[in-house]
């Protein structure tokens, strides 16, 4: 079988729930703030990395000032990209935000 480590102080973590004393008493620091692993003795940090998806266009909503962004990363192998588009109140702009000819 599999071993699966468990993440510190999630649900199914024996720390979760316990006092500053209970803490204490079973020799953890109360002040520690989880959310790591230990993997064969050494703790492990997983770190979030995000990355636009490459040659798709994304469309954002923003419903405070009702606009509607569209932003997209090109690639190849020899050159890199982006390109945006703003649509609010019917006026359109470029990344540069200069106005855009009406297309309707």
């Amino acid at each position: 079988m599999y071993r699966i480590p468990i993440m510190l102080g999630s649900s199914n973590c024996h720390l979760t729930g316990k006092s500053h004393k209970e803490l204490a008493e079973m020799q953890e620091c109360p002040y520690d703030p989880k959310g790591y692993f230990i993997v064969k003795g050494v703790e492990k940090v997983i770190l979030i990395q995000e990355q636009l998806s490459k040659n798709r266009i994304i469309i954002e909503y923003d419903s405070k000032s009702e606009s509607i962004v569209a932003n997209v990363a090109s690639a190849t192998h020899e050159t890199k990209s982006r390109a945006s588009v703003l649509v609010n109140n019917s006026i359109k702009f470029s990344q540069d935000r200069q106005k855009m000819e009406n297309s309707t």
